[in-house]
């Protein structure tokens, strides 16, 4: 008899870009609930699950916005599973050598990707020999969250608001860098296709992870990124870097006073990170075993 695929929580849907977010809350509980369900599969061989501390892999330093949230959704899975989460940093390549670890590693559910859109989606449209293939090598368990950027600059850029900011880059082009948290990822590709909808021209400089990129923003060694906001939002407050626009079709709680990139006057201008939790591909027959 074929075994029957046991029920598992579906990943929660992206929230549309002009509706409400989920809640960090909501996301984190839900991530815990479909690591919990396997623990009750009914395979044997996972009756005891978690039985050791779980490793979450992050293909990028510490001290960046999925390090951040790596850390939130450490905290709650800890409460949930009653296992130590511990956070594995594995950085380089924009997430590949994270994610060809998660692949390599036993396929018995205690080693986790947290990957992100970089890693998921750009990666493997950019790069044609990537060590990994994610529907064929690794598994979904959920998403932990989806968010928009904010674009910021260094207070020393002339600029108030995204209008003034493309007069300012057509009037001094080149002379402005924006940084990133290395080739391939969303502060990336989103600067790009802002420079594409804009005719601006900067000079990209990419880091080895969104810490380093970000501090040099903050130094003023680079003017401008695509950054997220939970990441940037204390810095904002702050006065360190300004918020010229939201990436989100509405403003963001966190920024009220920030406008969107489409009340700036850029049409269809949305652009949202995603986060999610990955299995070793090999350990999909054995947690859907029933």
């Amino acid at each position: 008899m074929t075994p029957r695929r046991a029920r598992v929580p579906a990943t929660p849907a992206p929230a549309r870009a002009g509706g409400r977010r989920r809640s960090i809350p909501r996301l984190l509980a839900g991530a815990g609930l479909m690591l919990a369900m396997l623990a009750g599969t009914g395979a044997p061989a996972l009756a005891a699950f978690p039985e050791r501390p779980i490793r979450l892999i992050i293909g990028f330093p510490a001290g960046g916005p999925l390090d951040t949230h790596a850390r939130l959704l450490a905290d709650r899975l800890q409460q949930l599973l009653g296992q130590p989460i511990i956070i594995d940093y594995k950085p380089g390549a924009g997430g590949s050598i994270g994610a060809e670890f998660v692949i390599k590693s036993p396929p018995d559910g205690h080693t986790l990707l947290v990957a992100n859109t970089g890693t998921m989606v750009i990666n493997p449209a950019l790069y044609p020999k990537l060590p990994y293939t994610m529907l064929r090598d690794l598994v979904p368990v959920a998403r932990t969250a989806q968010q928009p950027l904010a674009l910021i600059v260094n207070p020393a850029v002339p600029a108030r608001d995204i209008r003034e900011f493309i007069r300012y880059a057509k009037a001094n082009p080149g002379k402005l860098n924006y940084a990133s948290a290395g080739n391939g990822g969303i502060s990336h590709l989103v600067p790009e296709m802002f420079k594409q909808a804009t005719g601006v021209f900067m000079v990209h400089l990419p880091y080895r992870g969104s810490a380093p990129a970000f501090s040099d923003v903050l130094a003023g060694h680079a003017q401008f990124m695509a950054e997220s906001i939970p990441q940037v939002t204390q810095y904002v407050k702050q006065g360190k870097v300004r918020a010229l626009a939201v990436t989100s079709r509405e403003r963001s709680p966190a920024l009220p006073d920030v406008p969107t990139l489409i009340e700036s006057g850029l049409a269809s201008s949305t652009w949202w990170a995603s986060t999610e939790c990955w299995l070793p591909a090999a350990r999909r027959p054995r947690c859907w075993a029933a």
